[in-house]
């Protein structure tokens, strides 16, 4: 088991590495199911994996210059907030009813990110990215690391 547990490791930290998320997505299930930890703890023992090897991942982006750091300000915070409060409350949450969650979750992510794939791009891609900071985008941003804290302490994955 501690081999299969290496291997699925370097998985996770290959897709992390090259996709740059995704990581809880697989962490939480080889957890429970290849390495057979319940349920609550495969969560919690996923978002210390996963946050050490995205910070890491993000070290490297930073010397790259390729982090915005005020969209991570804006995002950041809120975000871990709600990530503090959706752990207290997961604690009040069944083993099934966050499995649940967290499958309907992963379907609702792998089909946003496929009904965008097959569309025909129209815009050049541009290397370049100018973030404007104006009122409404920063609420938006805070509001959207909200629940994107709130999921990651409720199931493991935001």
């Amino acid at each position: 088991m501690t081999t299969l547990g290496a291997g699925l490791a370097l998985l996770v930290g290959f897709v992390l590495g090259l996709l740059g998320g995704g990581g809880a997505v697989l962490t939480v299930p080889i957890l429970i199911y290849a390495l057979h930890v319940p349920v609550k703890t495969a969560i919690a023992t996923s978002l210390c994996v996963v946050g050490l090897v995205a910070f890491i991942g993000f070290l490297s982006h930073l010397r790259q210059r390729t982090v915005v750091t005020r969209v991570a300000l804006a995002f950041g915070p809120p975000a871990v907030v709600a990530a503090y409060a959706g752990a207290k409350i997961a604690k009040h949450i069944s083993p099934t009813a966050q499995l649940v969650l967290f499958a309907v979750v992963g379907l609702a992510g792998s089909v946003l990110m496929l009904r965008g794939t097959f569309r025909k791009s129209t815009e050049s891609v541009d290397d370049e990215y100018e973030f404007k900071a104006d009122r409404r985008t920063l609420v938006l941003l805070a509001l959207q690391g909200l629940g994107v804290g709130l999921l990651t302490g409720l199931i493991g994955v935001g």
